[in-house]
C-alpha cells in the first residue's frame, strides 16, 4: 500500500479545501480526506492538464508566478516597519487600468448572456474556460460580474481620491487598495486553475489578472500614506 507523503497530503487537503477535484469518478464515494484514495498522483494530473495546451498555459503559469512575486512584495512593504516606500506612479494610472479592466469584464459579461464564445486568438481556449465550474463563484455567479462590479469600485475611489474633498482622499485611497488586494488574490487564484486545474487560458482572464495586480502596484504609495495617518 502507497503511502502519501506528508508534504504531498498537506498540499491536497489545501487543494480539497479550495474546491479543486482531485479524486477520480470512481472515489467520489471515499472519504475526502481519504488520501490514500488518489489512484494518480495530484502533480502528474496538474502536468497533463498544463499540456493540453503548452502555449497558453505557459503564459498564465508565468503571469500567476508575477502575481505572487507583487502581492508579497507589496504586503512586505506596505506593513513592514523598516520597508522601503513605493515609488509613487502618475496619478491617471489606477484610474486608466481601471477603465481597462471594466472593458475586459464587461465583454465576458455582455458575452456570458449570449451563446457566443469570447475572442481568443490563436492562444488559449476563452470559451472553454468561462464556461467551466469555477467560472462562477459558489455555482451561482460568474466572476466577470465580480470583475465588473470590483473595478467600477475602483474606478469611483480612485476618482474620490483624485478630485474629491481632502476628508474623503485617505478613505478613498484604502479603498481602492483593499478592493484590488482582493480582486489580485482572487485572480491569482483564477489564474493557478487555469493551466493546472482547466487546462486552458482565457487572454481575457490573464489580461484582467495584470491590470488588476497593477493597480495594486499603482494604488499603493497613497494607501501606504493613507494606513499611516490612521495609524
Amino acid at each position: 500500500m502507497n503511502i502519501m507523503s506528508p508534504k504531498n497530503s498537506l498540499l491536497i487537503l489545501v487543494f480539497w479545501i479550495l474546491g479543486i477535484e482531485t479524486l477520480s469518478a470512481q472515489d467520489a464515494a471515499l472519504p475526502a480526506l481519504d488520501f490514500s484514495a488518489f489512484q494518480k498522483p495530484f502533480y502528474e494530473k496538474m502536468i497533463s492538464k498544463f499540456l493540453q495546451e503548452p502555449i497558453g498555459n505557459a503564459v498564465a503559469l508565468v503571469v500567476f508566478l508575477g502575481m505572487v512575486f507583487i502581492i508579497l512584495n507589496i504586503l512586505v512593504r506596505f506593513f513592514g516597519r523598516n520597508s522601503a516606500e513605493f515609488k509613487k506612479w502618475p496619478d491617471w494610472t489606477v484610474p486608466v487600468f481601471a477603465l481597462a479592466g471594466l472593458g475586459v469584464a464587461g465583454y465576458l459579461s455582455i458575452l456570458n448572456l449570449t451563446p457566443v464564445d469570447p475572442v481568443c486568438g490563436p492562444v488559449g481556449n476563452c470559451g472553454a474556460v468561462q464556461q467551466s465550474p469555477y467560472a462562477h463563484l459558489f455555482g451561482i455567479i460568474h466572476v466577470s460580474y465580480l470583475g465588473f462590479a470590483a473595478y467600477l469600485v475602483i474606478l469611483l475611489a480612485a476618482l474620490v481620491q483624485r478630485f474629491g474633498a481632502e476628508s474623503q482622499k485617505q478613505r478613498a485611497a484604502l479603498i481602492t487598495w483593499g478592493m484590488a488586494l482582493i480582486g489580485t488574490l482572487f485572480s491569482a487564484y483564477l489564474t493557478f486553475l487555469e493551466p493546472f486545474v482547466i487546462g486552458m487560458t482565457c487572454i481575457w482572464c490573464v489580461t484582467s489578472a495584470i491590470l488588476i495586480s497593477l493597480i495594486l502596484r499603482g494604488s499603493s504609495p497613497q494607501a501606504k500614506h493613507a494606513w499611516k495617518s490612521f495609524h
